[in-house]
């Protein structure tokens, strides 16, 4: 059986007061008026039946019990105190760069690119927060966020980033004969629902608004829905930036050339106040100048694709 303690901050006032042999200074530290301490002091002795305090000239004494019990209190005051600094979640360096970005888009996209920013910026501490929840940046500290939207949230400067495209992809062992060649046979194959990305997002664009496709599993997170695609489980809705890497490793299969747009966007989000912060505005710069990059390979290879396709016609 649990004994009944006296309330905690009656516990805190007497220790405070035995600390400091004085009742005003108990109450400064506390923030309390002196008479509050006093009546914290007295239903304490009131309910242990003994005083803890006793007079001297102009101030006050512990007695032997008030001293025993002070000291006991310290220790497990102190106790607690560590416990709580064990279980607090790690602080980021000082001078960290603190971002919030969605677990797909991290995984796939980020993190392959975050050396070339480490090597860039050695000085800049990296704190990556992954997560589907918008960041609050007054409360969790937040400096910066990758998200995915149409770009209207109030109260932060939102850069368009990246576009997004929808198209069908299925593993190497999926995609073959009539899936291959004809979009109509998602008909007869068993499709991947991205909860966030419906087919008819692609579909409807397609010319295929009326066709009866079959769902056979749903999911709520893109990096699943694409795990799932990619262990041939059946033909998802890949996002283009999130299925790259996939489709460069071979693990996922791009079926058809049709693309659709998205509607939203990828956006480096921050509050105004932060737009001159030098660790903000380096992120910002390093993320252009990865997305130039990205651009001036793509055109070689656009351009091979075009030749290959001039070569075939002949």
């Amino acid at each position: 059986m649990i004994r009944r303690l006296p309330p905690l901050q009656t516990l805190r006032a007497f220790e405070a007061a035995a600390r400091h042999l004085n009742f005003t200074r108990a109450a400064e530290e506390l923030k309390l008026t002196h008479g509050a301490v006093s009546h914290q002091i007295a239903a304490l002795e009131a309910r242990l039946g003994r005083k803890l305090f006793r007079r001297a000239g102009r101030g006050v004494v512990l007695d032997p019990a008030g001293a025993v019990l002070a000291a006991r209190l310290r220790e497990q005051f102190e106790a607690i105190a560590q416990a709580l600094d064990q279980a607090r979640a790690p602080r980021a360096p000082a001078d960290a760069l603190t971002l919030s970005v969605l677990p797909s888009f991290a995984a796939q996209w980020l993190l392959p690119r975050l050396p070339r920013f480490v090597e860039r910026h050695p000085g800049i501490a990296l704190n990556l927060q992954t997560t589907v929840a918008l960041a609050n940046f007054e409360d969790d500290g937040v400096m910066l966020a990758l998200r995915y939207g149409e770009g209207a949230w109030p109260g932060v400067v939102a850069t368009r980033l990246l576009d997004e495209t929808l198209f069908p992809v299925a593993a190497p062992s999926l995609a073959r004969g009539a899936l291959a060649r004809d979009p109509r046979a998602l008909a007869h194959a068993p499709l991947i629902d991205d909860a966030n990305h419906p087919w008819s997002l692609w579909l409807v664009p397609a010319g295929l608004a009326t066709l009866p496709v079959r769902i056979a599993q749903r999911y709520n997170d893109s990096a699943l829905v694409l795990e799932a695609a990619a262990r041939g489980l059946g033909v998802a809705l890949g996002r283009g930036t999130l299925v790259e890497r996939a489709l460069a490793e071979g693990r996922l299969v791009k079926l058809y050339r049709m693309s659709a747009p998205s509607a939203r966007a990828y956006y480096v989000v921050h509050p105004p106040a932060l737009a001159d912060d030098p660790r903000v505005a380096a992120f910002k710069t390093w993320l252009a100048t990865e997305l130039a990059a990205d651009r001036a390979a793509a055109r070689p290879a656009a351009s091979a694709r075009r030749s290959q396709r001039r070569v075939v016609r002949r």
